[in-house]
């Protein structure tokens, strides 16, 4: 199960336009030559504010800032990385050029969304064990890591107040995840 972020959006060259919020939006960026100078260039700065305001919108926390590189080049097949920071944690934003039109994937590293993760430990055990429950995994929105099958723990409540512990095991740097019950209700 994916619990990190995923999206594309496209909006016309010029525009400032906001699509519907889905799981997957689309933007495009206009493509413009820039210089070799040490200042980020007006296509990195696009970008910069496309990422910050769409992905903003998509997790549901206000992003700080996105740092990409200075001079950033739309060419299919050749993703680039962005540093970014909401909620006081760093994590990266990799831009995936999609076409020769501008549009943009944006996939989010290193970072899960703890209101999905949420949902999904609440979810799956209504479905496998036919108890409503309540999950929570944290404080804040995101939660951050740094190598692959590290673990942590949400605690599950049912409606009687009882508790289990789910386990969260990160599976790669996408957001992908498994949980198991370590302590049942």
């Amino acid at each position: 199960m994916m619990v990190g972020c995923s999206f594309e959006f496209h909006t016309q060259a010029g525009e400032s336009e906001s699509g519907t919020q889905t799981a997957s939006n689309t933007s495009n960026v206009e493509n413009q030559q820039t210089s070799s100078s040490a200042t980020k260039s007006k296509l990195t700065k696009k970008v910069e504010t496309a990422v910050k305001e769409q992905l903003g919108e998509v997790i549901g926390v206000p992003i700080e800032s996105v740092s990409c590189p200075n001079q950033v080049h739309l060419e299919v097949g050749q993703p680039f990385d962005c540093n970014t920071v909401a909620e006081n944690k760093e994590f990266i934003t990799r831009v995936n050029p999609s076409d020769n039109d501008g549009s943009l994937k944006f996939n989010t590293r290193k970072v899960l969304v703890l209101p999905v993760l949420e949902q999904t430990i609440e979810t799956g055990f209504k479905d496998q064990v036919g108890v409503e429950v309540s999950a929570s995994c944290g404080e804040g929105k995101l939660r951050t890591f740094e190598q692959l099958g590290e673990t942590f723990d949400c605690q599950v409540t049912d409606t009687k107040g009882e508790t289990a512990i789910a386990e969260v095991t990160v599976k790669d740097d996408t957001g992908n995840v498994n949980w198991e019950v370590k302590k049942t209700l």
